[in-house]
């Protein structure tokens, strides 16, 4: 259960790079600098999110987890990946920033 957990986090991950750029194009960059620069991030995003999520499993695995018992095996485990998929925006958006994107502005920002 924990590895199909796992997978569709990953997978997740994964396909959450092809999602639109959330990204403004700097004057005289072009599309190829921002393509590269964000798989970068996104690799370096990737291998984070792995590490952090194999501590988590070790550490669930090891100790006893009380919601088990009670039936409550579902809400974990979308819990947790909730937090993991929030994570993983915040440390792409942090990685982009730090090369010099900037992100897009949503609609209640403007």
């Amino acid at each position: 259960m924990k590895a199909l957990v796992v997978t569709f986090v990953l997978a997740g991950f994964t396909f959450n790079g092809c999602a639109s750029n959330d990204y403004v194009v700097k004057d005289g960059q072009s599309g190829e600098r921002f393509t590269q620069d964000e798989r970068q991030c996104r690799a370096q995003v990737n291998e984070m999110m792995k590490a952090d999520r194999n501590i988590e499993d070790d550490r669930s695995g090891t100790i006893r987890n009380v919601a088990d018992d009670q039936g409550q095996t579902a809400l974990p485990a979308q819990m947790a990946a909730t937090a993991d998929r929030n994570r993983s925006n915040r440390f792409m958006s942090s990685c982009m920033q730090s090369r010099g994107w900037t992100a897009k502005k949503t609609w209640w920002q403007i």
